[in-house]
């Protein structure tokens, strides 16, 4: 797999999984 294309292929995972962690953050926040 070419760099160019694993990035583009991580780009369009990424923001699912920063989704993921970002609700996990809204429901445990840090204290």
């Amino acid at each position: 797999i070419r760099p160019d294309r694993q990035t583009l292929y991580w780009s369009a995972t990424w923001p699912k999984e920063v989704e993921a962690l970002a609700r996990q953050f809204l429901r445990n926040p840090y204290k």
